[in-house]
């Protein structure tokens, strides 16, 4: 798989924002019913109350009493030996030829050539918020990422490479002040970005610690991106 995003430009409505939350709102309650809909009752919740207090009854029986059966457990437990024996297999193992669904090589790629977002100031004028360098040392892409399970001439069972340019991001209060009012976010947004921007380093940390342990071969050229703030609050380039 081989994927290039040149150009994407996506807008959208409170309107709309809105409709996103109401429908998947509705999707995860319909996931729930979905569960129990063998033993939902055909008729109307007036027309028989007494098989839907049974129905709600069996609905929690299954959801909170029966995954702690002694039969439940069992099974889990065996589903985790399997795990683990096929994953001790592909670890010791990772050029292994022989046909099975789990060994499957596969490689795919993205790659993004720019990233620019920009918001309107107090006068209304659209300015980048966040966007990628275009300097005359800067690679072709802005971003690119490759994930390949089972490597050929490799003993991991997946290489990951990511190479992703600098990235600059400018304090718009204006912008940022209409951002949190559209999707209803009660923070403070000096406070969120400057905790946002300090916890990725340990993020990125403890993701390459987890992998390294699990045996990846990781290739990572990350740039910091950075942050500027102007005094007065906006900015214009």
């Amino acid at each position: 798989m081989d994927y290039i995003i040149q150009d994407l430009n996506a807008y959208i409505s409170k309107d709309q924002y809105k409709s996103f939350l109401v429908v998947s709102n509705s999707l995860e309650r319909m996931n729930t019913s979905w569960q129990f809909l063998s033993l939902r009752p055909k008729e109307k919740i007036l027309e028989n109350k007494r098989k839907w207090w049974k129905y709600a009854y069996l609905a929690l029986l299954e959801q909170r009493v029966k995954p702690y059966s002694w039969s439940r457990i069992k099974k889990v437990r065996k589903n985790f030996k399997q795990y683990v024996e096929t994953y001790k297999n592909i670890v010791l193992k990772p050029n292994n030829t022989e046909p099975n669904n789990v060994t499957n090589t596969f490689k795919a790629s993205i790659k993004i050539e720019g990233l620019i977002m920009e918001g309107a100031n107090a006068e209304e004028l659209l300015s980048p918020i966040v966007s990628s360098e275009h300097l005359s040392d800067s690679p072709a892409y802005f971003f690119k990422a490759e994930l390949e399970k089972m490597p050929e001439n490799s003993l991991s069972p997946y290489k990951l490479g990511v190479v992703m340019d600098s990235v600059e991001i400018l304090y718009n209060k204006q912008s940022l002040t209409e951002i949190t009012k559209f999707f209803d976010l009660q923070i403070d947004t000096p406070t969120f970005l400057y905790n946002f921007v300090e916890t990725r380093p340990s993020k990125i940390e403890n993701f390459c610690r987890n992998k390294l342990e699990e045996r990846w071969d990781l290739s990572l050229n990350i740039k910091v991106p950075y942050v500027v703030i102007p005094e007065s609050g906006c900015f214009l380039k």
